[in-house]
């Protein structure tokens, strides 16, 4: 989903070939600690994207989550 709630997917594989999964993960971009914690309702929404890659084979699994933002990879 973009801002406005449309559903995010493209052709993004693995470099082994693996196609993941499209998520979108609703989410909220909180102005301060109280917002956060007491008036989630007034927090701007937003959308993140994300895709889900599982390994073939019964679990569990490793996970590993990557997140790009404004300082690089954290």
């Amino acid at each position: 989903m973009d801002d406005d709630g449309a559903v995010y997917d493209d052709d993004f594989c693995l470099a082994n070939g693996m196609v993941g999964e499209a998520l979108t993960i609703p989410s909220a971009n909180p102005k301060n600690f109280y917002q956060a914690n007491s008036d989630t309702a007034a927090m701007p929404r937003l959308y993140l994207w994300a895709k889900l890659f599982v390994p073939d084979g019964a679990g569990p699994f490793p996970v590993v989550i990557v997140v790009p933002g404004s300082l690089g990879l954290q």
